[in-house]
């Protein structure tokens, strides 16, 4: 409420929340994200015609869809011009009410009591959301947030504060553009399979390239050592999420897919199945919900692959990983716009929870080995960050991003202990690069092991072709192999 007094413009409160917000993108370590409650509005509004008289107290306040009931808006700035006796008010209104109209309205007040409400101006929570654009995807949150509730649910486009909603690998604005579901892995322009270990299902210690046809749900494996005897195993269904995996005791490889089932993710094992910590083999669990990012791999022990998601909630990253007593473990690590980028950082068998924040090009990891926390800037905001692996056979998986405008895979290597200072020098002690795809024609893929690397990869989704430098040696000539056709997920 104010009388008859002049203020600043808006122009300092949007400042400073850009200014706020930056520094919430930019803090030393990832930390739970606070989202306001409430978004500025300007809106010019009649004055009663009693207050160019002077002892008229103004008020602006506002009603949400059909509730008659008025309430007073906090009043940020405002400027009055006399000749037309109009106010334009910079005002915060509510931010958690969804697509309902917002009625805004406003008061006099003197000693004979209240004035009725001047002419009301209708806005809601969805204009405001229009001018935000919390992941930096290219798509407003708008867009992203159907109902405007500031929040991800089941039917938005995709999640307004992720820049994957799926973690298909393949950011929500491609998806878009190329008119894919960015809520489902299995619909990608480039689908892949979700691998919790190298997939090697003859136990010789290399990957066997792998393809996953929707169509049928079968399941096609090239076998590198014999050649010619390669199989084809049916199981999953149509828009399913494949995904590879190892379990407890076993040397070998099998398959998976994840199905949605109402708003929850089931998973189904072929083989032995996830095993508990009494034996038990479970080839069928309930785990994780929908929008959630699929990060299985070994999270409780070397060579074994746990069922995880990670969840973004509220601004905040939520890692929830199943183990085998049953119980999940739940770690909390990062915020809006930053991507999951587990990986075994400290080369003690499991992954460390680690995410990429593309506004910063950092990552930020913790080590399970020891809990010690590495900040490290490595990167490009357009950065592809879903490879991980062992390149040179260290025993660690290195930091790897392929950047797609390029093509060109980027390391910053283990082997001598993560230093980005001498990376960012390109010391070949630390650093590797090696050009190796094209932009929207290539995916990178994770976990092709041979002769204990990892080799850097990527495949043409539009013919199955894959493609490698032998030894990831940058002055090798490509080779190609091709399995899969289009239309398949493949790993």
């Amino acid at each position: 409420m104010f009388r008859g007094q002049f203020f600043k413009s808006s122009a300092f409160l949007i400042a400073s929340l850009v200014i706020l917000w930056t520094l919430g993108l930019h803090q030393s370590k990832p930390s739970k994200a606070i989202l306001s409650d409430r978004f500025p509005f300007r809106i010019e509004l009649e004055l009663c015609p009693e207050f160019p008289l002077g002892g008229v107290d103004v008020s602006v306040k506002y009603r949400i869809g059909i509730d008659p009931n008025f309430a007073e808006a906090e009043i940020v700035a405002s400027s009055i011009d006399s000749d037309s006796n109009t106010g334009l008010f910079d005002i915060l209104i509510p931010a958690q009410f969804g697509t309902s109209d917002i009625a805004v309205a406003a008061f006099c007040r003197n000693s004979f009591g209240e004035s009725i409400a001047s002419n009301q101006v209708l806005t809601s929570n969805c204009e405001s959301l229009t001018t935000i654009d919390s992941d930096l995807d290219g798509l407003s949150n708008a867009t992203e947030d159907l109902n405007c509730d500031n929040f991800y649910s089941p039917g938005d486009t995709s999640n307004p504060d992720n820049l994957d909603t799926d973690g298909d690998g393949i950011r929500d604005f491609t998806e878009l553009l190329t008119q894919t579901d960015p809520n489902n892995p299995g619909s990608s322009p480039r689908p892949k399979i979700f691998k919790g270990m190298a997939f090697d299902p003859d136990g010789d210690g290399n990957s066997n390239s792998v393809a996953f046809r929707p169509d049928s749900g079968t399941w096609f494996v090239k076998d590198f050592v014999s050649a010619g005897n390669n199989i084809a195993v049916q199981f999953g269904a149509q828009g399913d999420i494949p995904f590879t995996y190892q379990s407890a005791g076993s040397q070998t490889s099998d398959l998976g897919v994840i199905r949605l089932i109402g708003n929850d993710y089931h998973w189904f094992f072929r083989g032995a199945g996830f095993i508990g910590s009494q034996g038990q083999a479970l080839n069928n669990l309930s785990f994780g919900i929908f929008g959630d990012n699929v990060i299985m791999g070994p999270w409780e022990r070397a060579g074994v692959s746990n069922p995880a998601v990670a969840r973004l909630v509220n601004g905040t990253w939520f890692f929830n990983i199943l183990e085998s007593g049953g119980n999940t473990r739940v770690e909390i690590w990062g915020g809006n716009g930053d991507i999951p980028a587990v990986a075994d950082y400290d080369g003690d068998g499991l992954f460390d929870i680690a995410v990429y924040r593309p506004s910063t090009n950092k990552l930020f990891t913790i080590n399970s080995s020891d809990g010690v926390i590495q900040i490290l800037e490595f990167g490009t905001f357009t950065a592809e960050f879903s490879f991980r692996g062992d390149i040179t056979g260290d025993g660690k998986d290195d930091i790897t991003f392929w950047e797609p405008i390029n093509g060109m895979f980027t390391s910053l290597l283990s082997d001598q202990g993560f230093d980005d200072r001498l990376g960012a020098l390109r010391d070949p002690g630390h650093f590797l690069e090696m050009q190796l795809g094209l932009i929207i024609v290539h995916l990178p893929l994770s976990r092709n092991l041979q002769d204990g690397k990892e080799l850097l990869t990527v495949v043409d989704h539009s013919t199955g072709f894959r493609f490698i430098r032998p030894n990831n040696d940058p002055a090798a000539d490509i080779v190609a192999e091709q399995w899969g056709l289009p239309g398949d997920s493949l790993g």
